[in-house]
């Protein structure tokens, strides 16, 4: 990422329907990337349609990624809920950079609150000219891991 932009510069949108990206334009396989880490206690206390549209959020989100950039996308009215709650869903994409997520994280709790759902995948993806067209895997470093008994 070459820079942040400020809350001040980030785009707030007023719901699903007026997004610039039609839902499901964004790359595939997100969700699962969002979810397979997550606690299930976490995941299940929201319904599959709404961590379906947070995941079309997201994915909207990635879709419009450039390297070297970052996309901060604040939908106030996200059509995502909680026990009846409505939520604000917050998605902040940039390339890989070491404790930027907890710098972010430390910024959203000061200002609004501790969140109640928080997912932090890192990709491998594959550009084309308009942004991210396809996530090709997760960018962790892959150890192998054996455990034996001594």
């Amino acid at each position: 990422m070459g820079s942040l932009k400020s809350a001040a510069g980030a785009r707030k949108t007023a719901g699903p329907e007026k997004t610039a990206t039609k839902a499901g334009s964004g790359p595939r396989g997100l969700a699962e990337h969002l979810l397979g880490l997550a606690a299930a206690e976490d995941v299940a206390a929201y319904d599959a349609a709404a961590l379906r549209l947070a995941a079309e959020l997201a994915e909207r989100a990635v879709a419009r990624h450039r390297k070297g950039e970052s996309v901060i996308a604040i939908d106030t009215d996200s059509g995502v809920s909680r026990q009846g709650r409505p939520l604000t869903v917050i998605t902040v994409v940039n390339d890989n950079m070491p404790f930027l997520f907890d710098s972010i994280l430390g910024e959203i709790t000061e200002t609004a609150g501790e969140p109640s759902f928080v997912t932090h995948p890192v990709l491998a993806v594959q550009r084309n000219k308009a942004g991210v067209a396809e996530i090709l895997d997760d960018g962790m470093v892959k150890c192998p891991h054996t455990a034996a008994d001594r």
